[in-house]
């Protein structure tokens, strides 16, 4: 299809071409993707544009068919957006161990959403979480609510039928904390149990995720995998297969930046070398490893022992966090105050004064064509489901995103970044500001463009979206791709001034932010925070440096991420 005729297809069309597309791919059916969740028919209807899923709904779909949506920044509309807020809600009372409100809020969503499968699923498992706080691990209502979980979108639980199905990561970990709690009631055996992580183990491996989804599955898996062949006394017999299971683990939270059971993969991955150390088979390379690991193991409970992070995995609620979801109407009212803009200016040629007011009180769900109509206005992407570049090519999103998440001027050549230009609808401004910022980037990193043509570029990518005099004290919206335009330019600068917007701006809406905010923003909060501890560092105001560093520590402990905690420490 060519680029402009992607350009024109509406929101419901590109998704349901793109899913249509990716389970092609993988040779999936629809029968085989609506397994549970929904009719035949609804993935049709999705798949021909005739319908926009939730994104509650969208996610396990996508979930289902291997697919990140980490890697997107989507905007909701007001009644989804609500949905989000409320589970949001339950799912950080829980981890901040507030039981009596979760219950309350547990019994709020029972009675907003007792007809969504997809959302009691989460319910029934914070329900269960709470009980296995309070030391009810043998209780067998926590079994019964993890069948109730499971069967919320899983037909029947039984071999013949999960294996022929696909499963999101979310049914994955709700799966397997299942035939957990199962079998200390004695009504799942363990060799039965054994047959099913296998099995599950099969399906990760076929579908090929990336590391993110594999972190927030395999190191919890891995673990039950190791604990039921101690169960079976397979540990020696199958010590080899264990293992390696135990580095994939490692090198998916290594790669992902996240510490998911990191404390209980490195300490199990520690033992097996000293079983195989008691009967003389260990390897130099081994034992080059095997004290490696332990040095990093001691690294780990040190920094845990120092900053009280959260280690009970059981209260942590990772598997079903998103980052970068926004509300439409919050999005619009923000953006349009911070571009000084009316509600009669914005709704100019789109719709009426009325419609924007409802907006922005998040009344009720909007045409998604008026949607895009106003976020084009803002100079926002139209699609509200994005990465960095709108594409056909799923490789080039992918390639793209790695280079933008990582400032990494060795993921692309200048030649392939041209290519990107003329392969892609530069029609976008969108488009425009990611390409133009990566080439220079790559330029900057290579030592072919200086400091300033580097800060114009920049500039010019950023205002391909935003005048850059609108960035200033005030509260707004940016999106996050141009919030990393911004934290380019705060690279080059050296020294805290009072009197910058641009500091003033990044600050008080990224580092000087509540947890909630953070946890959304996270690789953004993690990057412009460490920019200010450095500079407070080098100029030897080390009250603040350390203040800053302390507090990003713990909130990146928090919320389980390790990226560049060495530079903190």
């Amino acid at each position: 299809m060519a680029d402009k005729e992607n350009w024109e297809l509406s929101e419901d069309e590109k998704f349901g071409k793109k899913l249509y597309e990716m389970r092609k791919t993988q040779g999936i059916s629809q029968k085989n993707l609506a397994m549970g969740i929904c009719t035949k028919s609804s993935i049709t209807k999705i798949e021909k544009g005739l319908r926009m899923p939730e994104w509650y709904f969208r996610n396990i779909v996508l979930s289902r068919l291997g697919y990140n949506c980490e890697l997107y920044e989507e905007y909701i509309q007001p009644k989804e957006y609500a949905i989000w807020e409320d589970i949001n809600e339950l799912l950080c009372l829980v981890e901040e161990k507030k039981f009596d409100s979760a219950l309350k809020q547990i019994k709020i969503c029972q009675n907003k959403y007792c007809d969504n499968n997809i959302i009691m699923q989460v319910i029934y498992d914070m329900m269960a979480r709470i009980q296995i706080y309070h030391n009810n691990e043998a209780n067998e209502n926590i079994a019964e609510l993890y069948e109730k979980a499971v069967l919320c979108t899983i037909p029947l639980i039984d071999m013949k039928v999960i294996s022929n199905m696909n499963l999101s990561i979310q049914e994955m970990y709700i799966l397997i904390t299942y035939l957990n709690k199962e079998s200390r009631n004695n009504r799942i055996s363990t060799v039965e149990k054994y047959k099913y992580y296998e099995m599950i183990l099969k399906k990760i491996k076929d579908m090929k995720l990336d590391h993110i989804s594999r972190s927030k599955i395999m190191p919890y898996l891995v673990i039950s995998y190791y604990n039921c062949n101690a169960d079976l006394n397979n540990i020696f017999e199958n010590i080899d297969n264990i293992s390696i299971l135990l580095d994939e683990a490692l090198l998916d939270l290594r790669k992902s930046g996240r510490t998911y059971y990191i404390e209980e993969i490195v300490e199990k991955r520690i033992k097996l070398y000293e079983i195989k150390a008691t009967q003389k088979k260990l390897s130099n390379c081994e034992i080059t490893s095997r004290d490696k690991l332990i040095k990093i193991h001691k690294i780990i409970i040190s920094i845990y022992n120092r900053y009280y992070p959260e280690r009970n995995m059981e209260l942590n609620c990772y598997v079903y966090k998103g980052t970068h979801i926004h509300s439409i109407g919050d999005v619009i009212y923000k953006r349009r105050n911070m571009l000084d803009m009316t509600q009669e200016d914005l709704a100019q040629g789109i719709c009426d004064k009325k419609t924007i007011r409802r907006i922005e009180k998040n009344e009720g769900n909007i045409q998604r064509e008026i949607v895009r109509n106003l976020f084009e206005k803002l100079g926002l992407s139209r699609s509200l489901i994005r990465g960095n570049i709108i594409a056909d090519d799923s490789n080039i999103n992918k390639v793209i995103s790695y280079a933008n998440e990582h400032n990494d001027g060795e993921i692309l050549s200048i030649d392939e970044l041209k290519m990107l230009m003329d392969k892609n609808n530069t029609k976008s401004p969108s488009n425009r500001q990611t390409i133009i910022r990566i080439y220079s980037v790559i330029k900057r990193q290579s030592g072919e463009m200086d400091e300033e043509k580097y800060k114009s570029n920049i500039k010019i990518a950023l205002q391909q979206t935003i005048p850059m005099q609108k960035i200033s004290k005030k509260e707004g919206f940016l999106s996050k791709y141009e919030v990393i335009c911004l934290y380019n330019l705060l690279t080059e600068e050296t020294s805290i001034d009072e009197n910058s917007d641009l500091q003033s701006y990044l600050y008080k809406n990224y580092v000087e932010c509540d947890y909630k905010y953070i946890y959304n923003n996270l690789s953004i909060y993690m990057l412009i925070s460490f920019w200010f501890v450095s500079i407070w560092g080098n100029n030897k105001e080390y009250d603040k440096s350390n203040k800053l560093s302390e507090k990003v520590i713990r909130n990146m402990l928090s919320a389980n991420r390790m990226i560049e905690l060495h530079r903190y420490i």
